[in-house]
């Protein structure tokens, strides 16, 4: 039997002129996912993959709504998806096998390397910026590697074109990271129990291992290229902060020691253009979590201004950068009542503004963790950032604070690399809502809105890509 992804055009009851003078993002399409196990969001060339439940992966085009392709896989287990930085090309991989759709010559290549045992089982597989190179990590914590205290994680990188294993990299301890440079051409390795090092990833040649000079009984890092891909910024837990060159490996400058007893601190990562790099501290004031965010040149690596407030978070999707780089959104507070987020302008370190934040704790005892939380993304090319939790979305200015637009029944916003078309999910996942942006920021009113979900399925045309 032959399935199909339903898609209707739904149009909401506003009012033109409302839509015209409210809105960050007008409602235009939605795509039943309930037949759907797994979904990717191509954000350059507005596509979306899905894989259904009869053995398919499906290419949707968002633009139009038509399906592009219906690829036929082996067998009915789940898969992982990702596209290529440059939207042509799907990485598919389950336990079972791995295929690359390839959107250009619209066929499935099975490279012949990536049917090994460990690349299959690896925890995820993702492509380097230039697209020419996949690496997949496998963390190894059983029993036996318990007993042996050998925890570690493999990192592999691949050939994209061949499939062939380029080289490979264990890194000590129960967590490693591994990251690209923004060309591709190097790659940076680091985790909890190992230091930072970096590798040529043509060759697999170890340029240097980034041990700092301070020398003690701890080890891990983390670290991250800046943009111009001329340094790299490494923070080796318990020692301090320290700022390398990536050609030669060689240290240009320390930016921190850490003392003993300090509080914790670590690094925050890069600006979009590079020109700031952030560093979190923090410390108890009686009661209460001070922390403070330095803000560093990335190019002298002096310190440019200092955030201060109670309870700012460095976990992740809790702070961002606008994409000029000139503002950093950070969300934090002492509990749900006062949860908000804060706009700063980094170049004085300014407070401009103020917004709400969603923050409700778990209520089943000896569960300290939150249930729902705002999630913080900014749009590609407008002042506007998305706070998102499990109930709804709203956007706010980021240059001043106001709230712009929200959208009930809606989760987990993706923009397009273009700025021009928003992807949500309704709250139980059934649907993919699609939207076009439809105009600038600037002295809108609030507005809420509810998305009418398809209640009469209207069939596309398939297109079928050969499986080899």
């Amino acid at each position: 039997m032959t399935y199909r992804i339903i898609l209707i055009i739904v149009c909401l009851c506003i009012s033109q002129s409302q839509t015209s003078a409210s809105e960050v993002v007008k409602f235009r399409s939605a795509i039943d996912l309930k037949e759907v196990q797994a979904s990717e969001f191509n954000p350059i060339n507005k596509l979306l993959a899905v894989k259904r439940k009869d053995d398919t992966v499906r290419i949707i085009d968002l633009t139009d709504g038509r399906e592009r392709a219906v690829l036929v896989l082996p067998d009915k287990k789940s898969v992982a998806m990702q596209w290529s930085p440059d939207g042509l090309r799907l990485l598919i991989t389950n336990k079972n096998f791995t295929l690359i759709w390839d959107r250009v010559e619209d066929k499935l290549t099975a490279p012949v390397g990536f049917q090994q045992k460990d690349f299959l089982r690896a925890e995820y597989a993702k492509w380097s910026p230039s697209g020419t190179t996949i690496l997949t990590s496998k963390t190894d914590m059983g029993f036996k590697a318990s007993i042996r205290d050998d925890e570690h994680t493999m990192i592999r990188v691949w050939c994209a074109p061949s499939g062939q294993l380029k080289f490979e990299v264990k890194i000590k301890g129960l967590s490693g990271h591994a990251e690209f440079s923004a060309d591709g051409k190097l790659l940076l390795t680091s985790g909890w129990s190992d230091d930072a090092r970096l590798w040529d990833v043509e060759t697999g040649h170890l340029i240097a291992t980034l041990t700092p000079l301070k020398s003690t009984v701890f080890h891990g890092s983390y670290g991250e290229f800046n943009p111009d891909g001329k340094t790299v910024v490494v923070h080796s837990y318990m020692r301090g902060i320290y700022v390398y060159d990536c050609v030669s490996g060689l240290l240009k400058t320390t930016v921190h020691i850490q003392d003993y007893g300090e509080d914790d601190f670590g690094l925050l990562g890069f600006s979009p253009d590079g020109k700031l790099f952030a560093i979190y501290h923090e410390h108890m004031k009686g009661f209460h979590t001070i922390t403070s965010i330095e803000l560093h040149d990335g190019e002298t690596f002096e310190l440019k201004a200092t955030l201060t407030g109670k309870n700012m978070l460095n976990a992740a999707n809790q702070w961002v950068w606008t994409n000029d780089g000139q503002t950093l959104i950070t969300g934090g507070g002492n509990k749900s009542k006062s949860y908000e987020g804060k706009i700063w302008e980094v170049t004085t370190g300014r407070l401009k503004a103020r917004f709400p934040m969603v923050l409700t704790y778990s209520r089943i005892p000896l569960d300290f963790g939150y249930k729902n939380r705002d999630e913080l993304s900014v749009h590609p090319t407008l002042p506007i950032v998305s706070a998102v939790n499990e109930k709804f979305i709203r956007f706010w200015n980021a240059e001043t604070g106001e709230l712009v637009q929200t959208l009930d029944n809606a989760r987990g916003a993706k923009w397009s690399a273009d700025g021009t078309s928003l992807l949500t999910y309704s709250k139980d996942f059934d649907f993919a809502q699609v939207w076009d942006v439809v105009s600038p920021p600037a002295d809108r009113q609030r507005r809420t809105v509810t998305p009418n979900l398809p209640q009469t399925p209207v069939s596309k045309p398939q297109i079928h890509a050969a499986v080899r």
